[in-house]
């Protein structure tokens, strides 16, 4: 289990960033900080308010991101029961979840199939801003 990814994943998604940015954006600096980790090092950082409104998040993303791989939450003896039984998780019910049976505890609402009024900004490449003038197409001669 790849339990490092999963908390640079919870780190993003409960902080909006990773957890190795750098304030100034420096993508060396960021190559620095991932870097760093694999020195065994506990190098996970949170804004001040988070570990005092949210200790327990914080706890467990700490957990998960452990300098020493070795020492991650869920690479133990008990391996995925030490992230089960870690108070994040404090409540669920994980029969439950396993057969379905939790219902969702936020449903958005949408204006079918294809809403995206949840997104921000679109800030991808559409294709009118793409400039093709077909010199490629040779590669799928044949195909």
């Amino acid at each position: 289990m790849m339990v490092g990814a999963f908390g640079i994943l919870i780190y993003e998604m409960f902080l909006g960033y990773t957890p190795f940015e750098t304030p100034d954006g420096d993508i060396a600096k960021l190559f620095k900080n991932i870097a760093f980790v694999r020195t065994g090092a506990n190098c996970v950082q949170f804004p001040h308010e988070s570990t005092v409104d949210y200790p327990v998040a914080c706890s467990f993303i700490e957990g998960l991101l452990h300098g020493d791989p070795t020492k991650r939450l869920g690479m133990g003896q008990n391996g995925s029961h030490e992230i089960r039984n870690h108070p994040w998780f404090e409540g669920l019910d994980w029969d439950k979840l396993r057969d379905q049976e939790l219902s969702v505890p936020y449903l958005p609402q949408l204006n079918g199939r294809y809403d995206t009024s949840l997104f921000e900004g679109d800030q991808g490449i559409r294709s009118s801003d793409m400039d093709y003038d077909g010199a490629e197409n040779y590669l799928f001669d044949g195909f």
